[in-house]
């Protein structure tokens, strides 16, 4: 998490949960004013929603003052980094060619097929044809790559 820091804060606390009450919050503390990042110390699932509140604080005689903001829901999304088809090259067929894809997450899972859409291009005749997708609900990014159609060979006889 990241923030623009406050020259009057001691320090910031961030409370963040997958419920909106906050009845089940993992927390973590930054113990300076000039701090303007502070690591998870859960992490959340791609997918999941999480509820995420944040306060500066000055502290008076070992007591932290300082009011929440208002709690701010996020979806957590994975990116889309490769796409992979099953072969470099195909056979010519005279028809749009469409090899199924693979596709990874940023932390190498494979994406589930609603989590992405595919388009194709240059992918009837012979040559270099590409595969693009582009993450949707729980995803974002996008990845593409190439493969090639070959023209099959023709024997005269």
């Amino acid at each position: 998490m990241t923030w623009s820091p406050d020259s009057l804060a001691d320090g910031y606390q961030i409370l963040y949960s997958k419920n909106s009450d906050f009845s089940e919050k993992h927390s973590t503390t930054k113990n300076t004013g000039t701090a303007s990042s502070v690591g998870l110390t859960k992490l959340p699932n791609i997918g999941e929603t999480w509820y995420v509140k944040m306060r500066a604080f000055v502290t008076v005689d070992g007591n932290r003052y300082g009011e929440y903001c208002t709690v701010v829901s996020i979806k957590v999304l994975g990116t889309v980094k490769t796409v992979s088809v099953g072969q470099s090259s195909y056979s010519y067929t005279g028809s749009e060619i469409k090899p199924s894809v693979t596709v990874k997450d940023s932390s190498g899972n494979t994406v589930s097929a609603s989590n992405y859409s595919v388009t194709y291009s240059n992918n009837k005749n012979a040559g270099t044809a590409a595969v693009k997708v582009t993450g949707k609900g729980n995803y974002k990014g996008s990845a593409s790559c190439t493969f090639r159609i070959v023209s099959s060979e023709n024997s005269f006889t």
